[in-house]
């Protein structure tokens, strides 16, 4: 209780294992084996405590991994540290505890649905191949719509890594989701195709701010990949049409000099 108090978890789990492991036949040994349980939880799942330094939960979840609780609960100790790991950059450590719980933890869409974030680790990882064989180790199961496609779109990702770009837009060619056209157009700016990258680029424009009303930075930076798809595409008409239905705001708006040089002056 003490260790606990003054902030050393450690040193408090261990001495609770060393009570439970030198007097199994005292009724004192379960209660500490309880209290190790709860200590393990509360220190990864507790809003009241301070979270744990990224590296002292995982060495501590590698000391005492078998406190794991057992359902959502261990997912969700497993899951936080695996994103903490992912903040300070270390993906392997990340994908290690992910692939754990895929292969062993877990069943039906849960497994699917964190097979999918060990696949995004992977691709940050820059391992492609992984991210793919983790998706195929994890799907099967009957999913929601959400996740299928959370789940296509990884996989056409790490195609593209995989310099199979072609794959991975067919897997998207009947989907014209925000996040399939933003993929779409990714993928073609990588292969210089300008004129494919408009098309896509132009399904994800919002719509021009009313009049008197200043654009986003977000938007004014949509318009502005636009307008660099369609000069390098030639794609003169198009363009005239942007500057036509943007211009006004643009040349409010944070990137005005650039959209000028781009499209013109919309005087």
């Amino acid at each position: 209780t003490l260790y606990d108090k003054v902030g050393k978890p450690r040193q408090a789990l261990r001495s609770l294992r060393r009570a439970a492991t030198y007097f199994p036949d005292s009724a004192a040994a379960g209660q500490a084996a309880a209290r190790m349980r709860t200590l393990f939880r509360d220190l990864y799942l507790d809003p009241a405590r301070p979270p744990l330094p990224p590296l002292e939960g995982l060495a501590l979840y590698e000391e005492f991994r078998e406190l794991t609780p057992a359902g959502a609960e261990g997912n969700e100790v497993i899951e936080r540290l695996a994103d903490q790991l992912v903040d300070i950059d270390l993906l392997d450590r990340a994908a290690a505890l992910l692939d754990h719980q895929v292969g062993y933890r877990l069943q039906g869409t849960e497994k699917a649905r964190v097979g999918a974030r060990l696949a995004l680790v992977y691709l940050l990882d820059r391992k492609p191949g992984e991210a793919i064989a983790a998706l195929d180790r994890s799907g099967g199961a009957e999913l929601s719509a959400e996740v299928e496609a959370q789940r296509r779109h990884l996989r056409v990702r790490a195609l593209a890594d995989l310099d199979r770009p072609e794959d991975g837009l067919a897997l998207i060619a009947e989907d014209d989701s925000q996040d399939a056209n933003r993929l779409r157009a990714e993928i073609l700016w990588r292969q210089r195709d300008w004129q494919g990258a408009a098309e896509a680029l132009a399904r994800l424009l919002p719509p021009p701010p009313a009049a008197g009303e200043a654009i986003s930075q977000a938007d004014s930076q949509q318009v502005i990949n636009l307008s660099v798809a369609l000069t390098l595409a030639g794609m003169d008409k198009a363009l005239a049409d942007l500057r036509e239905r943007y211009g006004a705001a643009m040349a409010a708006g944070p990137h005005k000099e650039a959209f000028a040089l781009l499209a013109g002056d919309a005087a």
